[in-house]
């Protein structure tokens, strides 16, 4: 207040009294200087109270706005100044009085177990984040629970025509289906295509040596072959079963108990089995030749009177050849003439004829009529010449040395050749006292 005094008398004096007039202010003493002057003691100046500082420095303190929203008010020149309104918040109310609420605010950052995103301010509340939202795992290639597996525990139900199973998710894409899977049917007695029926439609090409057919495949196994049968081998002069050779199995047969009747009705001349031994051949030659399959045949082979073991021989194995008596007699031991035609000689020369034509044997003549002379020649190993000792023949009852065109000797070399594993035989058809020979057949 002391201060305060010296101001104002100094004011004074400058103007010379408060009222305006030059009279002198009489200074006060130091008694009334220094004592306490209220508002009201004579001399007191009341536009300048004295008003202590409400605040210092820079300071804040809250406050509240004029829109109810907590603000700040700052300290200057030691007063309190107004509040100041705050930036504007997320919570729906108007934080910085200027009649709006929650405007202005830019998004802010957000994120899930997916990764990061941002996210706005609507209506007091953050939401709408950008970042991908964890769901449910699909079968799509991606994380979509974001757990860093793709595609994890993901299987569903399929099926095939053949029944149920389940598939597994791999990389997007469900595969691998554990329902069996439909194929081609085979011949198993199974439903392969699983259409309801085993087998079915199921054919293949088969074959026999007669020809090209298909099968039918029936509870697991092919049957029913289209192609044609294989008959049995005829006499007949044809393949029948199919296997390129005509009349096999017919080439080397021998029949027992021909009617000598049916032989006389070949060759009326060959009447008993003591006939000359020409024109039985001749019989047994013409009654193998009728019976379809043959081209020539030997006989008789029997040593007795009745019925006739007569041998024939089919083309396979048999040549007939025309020759001449001169041919024949070249070849032979001894000439042969219309006189000795009859006996084992030409029989011998025959085989022996044969032979120089390159066959195993031969027999004959089974036709002739001077100078024709006509042989049947065999091929091995439908033929085969064997020596045997006489001796042999001897036991069977016939001595070549002393009679070659008993009965009895035919029937020796038949029989020699059947004990040997042959269908039979011919013969002889060349003796000395201690070996002699004959042809034995059989099919080749």
């Amino acid at each position: 207040m002391r201060w305060t005094f010296v101001l104002l008398w100094l004011g004074a004096c400058a103007s010379g009294g408060r009222d305006g007039s030059d009279a002198p202010v009489r200074p006060m003493d130091a008694s009334t200087a220094d004592a306490p002057r209220g508002p009201d003691a004579p001399g007191a100046d009341a536009s300048e109270p004295d008003v202590p500082p409400e605040c210092a420095g820079d300071a804040e303190r809250p406050c509240t706005s004029a829109c109810g929203s907590m603000g700040t008010e700052r300290c200057a020149a030691g007063r309190w100044a107004g509040c100041t309104a705050p930036e504007e918040a997320c919570n729906g109310a108007d934080d910085d009085c200027d009649g709006a609420a929650d405007e202005r605010i830019a998004p802010r950052a957000c994120s899930s177990s997916c990764g990061g995103g941002t996210e706005s301010c609507v209506g007091g509340s953050w939401t709408g984040c950008t970042a991908s939202t964890p769901m449910a795992e699909l079968c799509n290639g991606a994380d979509d629970d974001c757990d860093a597996r793709i595609d994890e525990g993901l299987s569903r139900a399929c099926s095939t025509a053949c029944g149920s199973g389940t598939e597994t998710c791999v990389l997007g894409t469900y595969s691998g289906c554990t329902a069996r899977t439909p194929v081609a049917e085979t011949c198993n007695n199974a439903d392969d295509d699983c259409d309801g029926t085993a087998d079915d439609g199921i054919t293949r090409p088969c074959s026999t040596a007669c020809g090209s057919g298909t099968e039918r495949c029936a509870a697991g196994i092919f049957l029913g072959c289209t192609a044609p049968p294989v008959p049995a081998e005829a006499c007949n002069r044809l393949d029948d079963d199919c296997d390129g050779a005509v009349d096999d199995g017919w080439q080397v047969t021998p029949f027992d108990g021909v009617a000598q009747s049916e032989l006389s009705a070949a060759q009326p001349a060959c009447v008993s089995a003591s006939s000359g031994l020409d024109v039985c051949l001749t019989a047994a030659h013409r009654w193998c030749g009728g019976r379809g399959c043959y081209d020539t045949g030997v006989g008789l082979l029997q040593s007795a009177a009745g019925p006739a073991r007569v041998m024939c021989v089919g083309p396979r194995v048999a040549t007939v050849v025309t020759t001449t008596y001169a041919d024949v007699s070249a070849v032979a031991s001894s000439p042969i003439t219309t006189a000795n035609v009859t006996t084992r000689l030409a029989l011998s020369a025959s085989h022996r004829f044969c032979r120089s034509r390159g066959f195993e044997a031969g027999f004959g003549p089974v036709e002739h009529a001077s100078p024709v002379f006509i042989v049947s020649c065999v091929s091995a190993p439908a033929a085969a010449y064997r020596g045997v000792p006489t001796s042999d023949l001897r036991a069977r009852g016939c001595d070549p040395t002393v009679n070659p065109d008993a009965l009895a000797c035919a029937a020796a070399a038949d029989g020699w050749c059947r004990a040997a594993g042959f269908e039979g035989g011919f013969g002889p058809v060349e003796w000395n006292p201690t070996e002699s020979g004959v042809v034995c057949m059989r099919e080749p």
